[in-house]
């Protein structure tokens, strides 16, 4: 009893909590560590990992483009330096559809002060293929958007700035495999009279049949479309606000086959306001769907040139911007996720160094249904170097160990954006050179597990439960032994708490002490039949699961009419850990000192014992059999009027007798004559026995003598006839209920449920039209619901097909209201 209340109790203290079961993905958050000051700047799954860029300077001031390859947990597989002896970073990789890995970034071979677009494919084992620049020696090459794969090479995309072609303009081309040019395109604005005017534009994505670039010209924003055999252009489009000059950051297609871009919107000259973040969703055409703008608390840091947001596979978008909170120049490491409506679902951060710049550049779903990030991070303040990250959480932006800082997001506005068309001019452009760069830089870096927020608090426990018992953890339920999850809100906002469960079925005790009182013998001066109350029996066991069966197997139920004479009653208990025991009483009333009429033939006796009439003034008839022979009884069968049948019992239920033989009920037989026969299930009369059988018939059933007989195992027939004619009839009435006790119609023996037990493929049917529309309820020994179902036509179920053998509790909902309870046992 005390392990049942302490399980309730844990039970409904778990309810209380919220829970949120993490998925068996990898978490992690890792800093790549020994290369002196390393900045990550982008990032990209692969098959198996994760492929990481950026820049690793050692102390000399020098730089070098580096690449490192992961596994699914964030553990380095390799790591690769490119460069010469000057400045050299990698700003953006992907992966080849030959199996190796583009990397895209600038190098300043020529140490004029000037930068080159650099691109290098390696192996997948990071080996170096080719290297190549792209640009002229008097001016600056550098790239504006990702390196974009396709099926035969890549698509590259920068900015060039003067002199070379007097204002800024952008270079598109498209390589090969070997790192040569398909085509190469130089794009400036289509505006003569404005010799000022610069152009942004990058191919963020590409299809077999069109490319889709982003552009940025003097505070508005473009969606052009290139065809990608020719480098042509085949539309383009300008957003703008009317208030607003426009930066964005990102071009990426969404779930749905539609755009997302986002970027900040700046204030006009001489207006000292925090700039908003804006995020709109556009159709292929440059429809302007929805667009948002989304304010910081304190204000948004850029980190220029870097997408810092992607689409996510749910419709929703992740953004990983930097927060700058005054008074201290911090710029939080922190993540957000926004819905697929636009709205804020939640936003975090993830390290609480004061005065510590810390970035994450990228951010992306995986293919898992995870977020990772990268970045640069210092987690040693006291080397005072940084380090690139890589942050691999759940979909909540949690990870296991190490959790975040919930912040305040501040609800999205309406941002109107206007789309205009717009034209560019194309000229033709510089073909890429090839290079030859070693490197500079023999640092190993090692992968280092960190956690600059909050240690989160793991905690264990094992819980116990009984095979068909259920476990409430949160808001889920378990029956099946496993592992389970729960996370404890922290109330500050910060960490949660993780416990984790193990479920584990209790052992039961072989050997429970099992205990069933039955009452006293009971002895009334009633001539019978005659209604007897008892209380049922009492029943204890210290068996370390719950659950205890009590089923009658014999005799009448408290309550019912019991005959004449000395009837036995006996229970059956059994606990949950097998454990079995019975227990017997007797319920004697006298005999009347002389029956109606009384007939032998051979070693069989037959009684006409009593007649009586019922509330429904129906027949009832109590014939006592006794068996002298030594051969026992087959059956006994008794005259029923022709085209009737007995009202009680009804046909293939079993009818106890008060001698504890129990009989199957054929209503009506037809053979050696019209009649009701019953039919012993276990044991028989013989050597003396007696038992008293009660059977209905119809109020029009008022006969003159009954025809009774039997026949023994041998085969034998013994048939007479009993008179009815000297027998006073009497009267038989339920009485009421007294307040709070059980209903008198609380389903007689062998009544209102049929065929009981049921052995068949019959139909189970209900005795009586008053129950159509009633909720019919089945429950077996430990409580569980089996059946739930509505009479109608007096049929509660088809078919037997589903119950396993035992005894089942049923109950009968009328209006509401309890109307009947019982027992059906299945025997197939």
């Amino acid at each position: 009893m005390l392990k049942s209340t302490l399980r309730l109790c844990a039970t409904y203290l778990l309810c209380l909590l919220a829970v949120r079961l993490f998925c068996q993905i990898p978490t992690f958050q890792k800093a790549y560590v020994g290369g002196a000051n390393d900045d990550g700047q982008w990032g990209v799954e692969i098959s198996d990992g994760f492929l990481l860029t950026g820049r690793g300077r050692p102390l000399s001031g020098n730089s070098d483009g580096l690449l490192i390859r992961t596994d699914r947990q964030g553990e380095i597989v390799w790591q690769k330096n490119f460069g010469a002896t000057r400045r050299e970073s990698f700003r953006y990789a992907a992966a080849a559809a030959d199996g190796g890995f583009f990397a895209y970034g600038t190098t300043d071979i020529l140490a004029s002060g000037l930068v080159d677009a650099w691109i290098v494919k390696v192996d997948s084992a990071g080996n170096l293929l080719w290297q190549k620049t792209l640009g002229d020696s008097i001016a600056v090459e550098q790239p504006n958007a990702p390196i974009v794969p396709v099926h035969d090479g890549c698509i590259v995309s920068g900015t060039q700035g003067p002199p070379s072609k007097g204002p800024q303009g952008s270079f598109i081309a498209r390589l090969d495999q070997n790192g040569d040019a398909l085509w190469s395109r130089y794009l400036r604005v289509d505006n003569t009279a404005d010799s000022t005017l610069t152009l942004n534009l990058g191919v963020q994505y590409a299809t077999d049949s069109l490319l889709y670039a982003l552009s940025g010209t003097m505070g508005k924003v473009g969606l052009v479309t290139i065809n990608p055999a020719n480098g042509n252009i085949v539309s383009a489009v300008e957003f703008r606000h009317t208030y607003y000059s426009l930066d964005c950051f990102g071009l990426r297609p969404t779930a749905d086959g539609n755009f997302a871009l986002m970027g900040f919107g700046n204030h006009p000259p001489g207006v000292n306001e925090p700039r908003p973040m804006w995020l709109a969703k556009i159709r292929p055409n440059g429809q302007v769907i929805w667009s948002k703008a989304y304010n910081s608390s304190y204000a948004w840091a850029a980190n220029a040139g870097i997408m810092q947001f992607n689409t996510l596979a749910d419709g929703g978008f992740v953004v990983c911007p930097s927060e700058i909170v005054p008074p201290l120049p911090i710029e939080w490491r922190m993540l957000m996720k926004i819905g697929a409506d636009g709205e804020v679902v939640w936003k975090k951060s993830y390290s609480f160094q004061n005065g510590v710049p810390e970035f994450l550049y990228q951010c992306f779903g995986t293919s898992d249904g995870g977020l990772a990030a990268i970045g640069t991070s210092r987690p040693s303040l006291q080397d005072g170097f940084n380090d690139i990250i890589l942050m691999k959480t759940y979909a909540d932006g949690e990870m296991e160990g190490c959790c975040s800082k919930k912040r305040t997001a501040l609800k999205p506005v309406d941002f109107p954006i206007e789309s205009i068309q717009a034209s560019y001019i194309e000229e033709p452009y510089l073909t890429p050179v090839s290079v030859h760069l070693g490197s500079n830089l023999v640092l190993t870096r090692t992968a280092t597990d960190i956690c600059t927020g909050y240690v989160q608090t793991t905690l264990y426990d094992t819980l116990r439960f009984c095979p068909g018992e259920t476990i409430t953890i949160g808001d889920s339920t378990y029956s099946q032994p496993g592992t389970a999850s729960l996370a404890i809100p922290s109330l500050s906002g910060g960490c949660d708490t993780l416990v984790a469960y193990t479920l584990e079925y209790e052992a039961p005790n072989p050997n429970s002490a099992l205990q069933i009182n039955c009452p006293t013998n009971i002895s009334l001066p009633d001539a019978g039949p005659a209604v007897v109350n008892y209380d049922e029996p009492s029943v204890f066991s210290d068996c370390t699961c719950p659950g205890i069966s009590v089923v009658r197997t014999a005799g009448g139920a408290g309550g019912s009419i019991f005959p004449p004479g000395v009837s036995t009653v006996c229970y059956r208990a059994e606990d949950a850990c097998g454990q079995a025991k019975t227990c017997c009483f007797t319920v004697s009333l006298q005999t009347p000192s002389q029956a109606c009429d009384k007939k032998s033939i051979g070693c069989m006796g037959f009684e006409l014992v009593q007649i009586n009439r019922d509330v429904d003034q129906r027949w009832v008839y109590y014939i006592r059999a006794t068996n002298h022979c030594s051969d026992p009884v087959a059956y006994l069968y008794f005259q029923v009027p022709d085209g009737l049948k007995a009202v009680a019992p009804l046909h293939n239920n079993i009818y106890n007798a008060p001698g504890g033989h129990m009989y199957n009920v054929y209503n009506p037989n037809y053979s050696p004559f019209y009649s009701i026969r019953f039919k012993p299930l276990n044991t028989a009369l013989a050597g003396g026995q007696s038992d008293v059988f009660r059977y209905v018939l119809p109020t029009q059933a008022d006969v003159d003598y009954i025809h009774a007989g039997a026949r023994l195992a041998s085969g034998a027939l013994a048939e007479t006839h009993l008179n009815t004619f000297g027998c006073t009839v009497g009267s038989e009435v339920l009485p009421k209920p007294r307040t709070g006790e059980r209903r008198a119609y609380d389903l007689l023996p062998g009544g209102l449920l049929y065929p009981n037990p049921w052995f068949s493929e019959d139909a189970l049917m209900i005795a009586g039209s008053e129950w159509s529309g009633a909720a019919f309820t089945l429950r077996d020994v430990a409580g569980r619901v089996v059946l739930e179902t509505t009479i109608a036509d007096d049929l509660v179920m088809a078919k037997n097909t589903g119950l396993a053998n035992g005894v089942y509790f049923f109950s009968l909902l009328k209006n509401s209201q309890t109307a009947g309870c019982g027992k059906l046992v299945v025997l197939k």
